[in-house]
């Protein structure tokens, strides 16, 4: 019989398990800089920008000339100190440059300063985005009305949260003119949101005795205005229908 080699064989290593990454936590694990995560951290914060382009656009700033980081941070805080809400219809406006005599007058969107446009016919939208999108079809020659939002109970927005008040105000300050308004025209998104909004305004101008009509075909249920095209908003702007 052959003898046994008196040598034991060694044992196989224990194979080690990689643990796994926890969810959320990014894939780097050494941190930049505390001015670039700042950075990072403020543009994450921006809709529609994750951690991941947060990261290329702070280091493509990093990377770029100095006047264009410079230009860049100009351009954001002058929006935000040269920019207000129109005061008839709360699109958005610039102020007045400094220096510039306004006698007091209320500040004026592009719209409501054109004075060929016909007063007597409202539209009502949720936010500037989508009035910008309704002028490029140059369908429309009369003013318009804009909520800041939609009512959304469940996310504490409520009629008090909107400027539909304004709106109501409106109408009336126009019918005691003797300048009353013939159409209120609701072009919010077709959403839950969208058509709980658009019934609350129909019901709050009945009593104005103003015709009061709603954008119809070419909007899909659930559609934002802001992403319909050309077509499908000129379709529902000439199909509106009564509110």
């Amino acid at each position: 019989m052959p003898k046994s080699n008196p040598r034991s064989t060694p044992a196989a290593p224990p194979v080690q398990k990689k643990r796994p990454r926890p969810s959320g936590l990014p894939l780097r694990t050494l941190p930049y800089p505390a001015p670039v995560e700042r950075l990072i951290g403020e543009f994450a914060r921006l809709p529609g920008i994750g951690p991941r382009a947060a990261e290329r656009i702070a280091l493509h700033l990093l990377r770029s000339a100095p006047e264009q980081t410079t230009e860049l941070a100009a351009a954001a805080i002058s929006m935000r100190s040269q920019i207000g809400h129109c005061g008839r219809c709360f699109n958005l406006a610039a102020m007045p440059e400094a220096g510039a005599v306004d006698g007091g007058a209320p500040l004026l969107c592009a719209v409501c300063s054109e004075p060929s446009r016909d007063e007597r016919q409202i539209l009502v939208v949720e936010q500037p985005r989508d009035l910008l999108a309704l002028e490029q079809l140059g369908l429309y020659r009369g003013v318009y009305h804009v909520l800041l939002g939609r009512l959304a109970p469940l996310d504490g927005i409520g009629a008090e949260s909107l400027t539909a008040g304004y709106l109501l105000d409106r109408v009336g300050e126009h019918a005691a003119a003797g300048r009353p308004i013939a159409e209120v025209i609701l072009g919010l998104s077709p959403t839950l949101e969208g058509d709980a909004t658009m019934l609350y305004l129909a019901e709050s101008l009945q009593p104005l005795g103003v015709v009061v009509s709603r954008l119809s075909r070419g909007l899909a249920a659930g559609q934002a205005l802001e992403y319909a095209n050309k077509t499908a908003l000129a379709d529902a702007f000439e199909g509106r229908r009564p509110a």
